[in-house]
């Protein structure tokens, strides 16, 4: 546990997140939104080793929705989890999906 949550925002060429100064902001576009966060450490994180990272969290934000950063909550159309072990992505969505 490093105490402080790690957050990113990931976003493609074909939508964007239009963020206001409060916090709350909209995804405009055509594709998902992801908001990602872990709290934990990596297992494995070394120079020529593939990553071991378990438990990160993912929440989906679709087009038009809205979600604010401040308190990390929105309009979720889907939440799950990463787990990356010796460098292969592993989700715990039905199928496993990524997305």
């Amino acid at each position: 546990q490093t105490g402080k949550p790690a957050r990113g925002i990931a976003v493609d060429e074909r939508s964007s997140f239009a963020l206001e100064p409060s916090g709350e902001g909209t995804v405009i576009g055509n594709t998902p939104v992801y908001f990602i966060e872990t709290d934990a450490a990596p297992d494995v994180c070394q120079k020529g080793t593939p990553l071991t990272m378990r438990g990160v969290k993912v929440k989906k934000v679709l087009p038009g929705a809205h979600f604010n950063v401040k308190n990390w909550s929105g309009e979720i159309s889907a939440e799950y989890t990463l787990d990356v072990i010796a460098g292969a992505v592993q989700s715990s969505q039905p199928g496993g999906s990524l997305y």
